[in-house]
């Protein structure tokens, strides 16, 4: 029987232009193109490689695995249904050759298995590659855009804050320069209408320059596909490690620390080695030892 996996894996390599359109629109577009011209003859092999071929009628992946499945799974029930009982030396030796024999059924299981999913596999991989390949391109691309703007973007942002600044302090100038008048009024003989109104037109000046300051804010750069946008992002250091390892075995976060330490402290103990170990090993904080595991059945 023609293995179903593999032509379809074979076949992922062959994708043309035309992938993801039905026979008819390929059709369409070949009598579209100019008659014995190289993109109707495209359109053609198109639509002769979609012509079903040996092997079409292939049966559902389901009922392909189920018929291959079948006698290892006639040949589990078997021995499930025979679990044998340890009473003496006897029947435990039958145990180490009942147990032998799941372990050859599973390991043979497995094999077929991972031959049966290695075209997909491998599909998987090429498919992969191949997209991974472009995706590389566009990300190094879109990363270089990134940048391009973000600096554009501090550019921006630099010159409205100088404007903004350079707003403020003429606004303060004029603020300073109506304190004054209004501050001689007072000392002046008799009413001087006109040096009033200076006054009052002083202040006003320093008002809507204040606010002109207080409205200058920084805008994205938009265009017809999007707008800059920048999110403030959260930086950190850690100035004091003991300190900030105290701190978080106080905190519900105390159990991933201590899941994070038996492992690192579990691959340390087994680079070791069981003999190191029965030797004695010294680790801060830790008892080691070594103690029999559970039985296992080996040739």
């Amino acid at each position: 029987m023609t293995n179903q996996l593999v032509a379809e894996a074979q076949a992922l390599p062959d994708i043309d232009e035309y992938f993801g359109m039905s026979i008819t629109d390929i059709c369409l577009a070949a009598a579209h193109w100019p008659e014995g011209s190289e993109d109707q003859l495209r359109a053609i092999a198109a639509i002769r490689a979609r012509a079903p071929g040996i092997g079409h009628n292939r049966p559902p992946l389901a009922e392909a695995l189920d018929e291959e499945l079948a006698p290892r799974r006639a040949r589990a029930d078997q021995l499930l249904a025979a679990t044998p009982v340890i009473i003496d030396e006897t029947s435990a030796a039958k145990v180490i050759d009942w147990t032998s024999q799941l372990k050859a059924l599973h390991d043979d299981t497995d094999k077929v298995r991972l031959a049966r999913t290695e075209p997909y596999r491998d599909a998987v991989k090429l498919i992969n590659h191949r997209y991974d390949v472009l995706k590389v391109r566009l990300a190094v691309a879109i990363d270089g855009g990134r940048k391009m703007l973000t600096q554009w973007d501090d550019k921006q942002r630099a010159q409205v804050e100088d404007d903004r600044r350079r707003m403020a302090e003429e606004a303060r100038k004029r603020q300073e320069e109506a304190d004054a008048a209004r501050a001689a009024l007072p000392k002046m003989k008799g009413v001087d209408p006109a040096a009033e109104i200076d006054a009052l037109r002083k202040a006003d000046e320093a008002e809507r320059l204040a606010r002109r300051a207080e409205a200058i804010r920084h805008e994205p750069t938009r265009s017809q596909l999007g707008q800059t946008t920048r999110r403030k992002q959260i930086r950190f250091e850690i100035q004091d490690f003991a300190a900030r390892l105290v701190d978080i075995m106080r905190s519900p976060r105390r159990a991933q620390v201590e899941q994070l330490v038996h492992k690192l402290t579990e691959h340390e103990l087994r680079d070791l080695g069981v003999a190191a170990v029965e030797d004695g090993v010294q680790i801060v904080g830790v008892r080691a030892w070594v103690e029999d595991g559970g039985v296992s059945v080996r040739r």
